[in-house]
């Protein structure tokens, strides 16, 4: 497996989907291009409703447009950072995935996205 072929690492910031994994299960991530809406569901596999969403009906509209860390973590296009180290130290997360992986040693960059987020109400009745 190539290194470079990589499509991300998950959870290593301490963003949503780390932080308040109880009740975040997926987000819906979109873009345009002035023309079109592109839409895909990003699932939160350290959600412990991960398994249930991941076997839910909520996923057929989005078809093949579901992001699952851990199926391309599977295809070895991912790394997952799924340990509770403090994420505003890279050190110690880079040193983790590193070891989990068998990498050779990893560094960071950031790009530059714009997001948003709204936390639903639970449907009670």
């Amino acid at each position: 497996m190539r290194e470079d072929l990589r499509s991300g690492t998950y959870y290593f910031r301490n963003a949503d989907f780390f932080r308040r994994a109880e009740v975040i299960d997926g987000a819906i991530v979109a873009h345009t291009d002035g023309k079109s809406i592109f839409a895909k569901l990003c699932l939160n596999s350290l959600s412990p409703r991960y398994e249930a969403l991941r076997r839910s009906a909520v996923l057929q509209p989005f078809g093949s447009a579901v992001e699952d860390p851990i199926i391309l973590e599977a295809e070895g296009t991912a790394f997952i950072l799924d340990c509770a180290l403090d994420r505003k130290n890279e050190g110690p997360l880079l040193a983790y995935l590193q070891e989990k992986y068998g990498t050779a040693p990893l560094m960071t960059f950031d790009l530059g996205y714009t997001n948003a987020a709204i936390l639903l109400p639970k449907n009670e009745p």
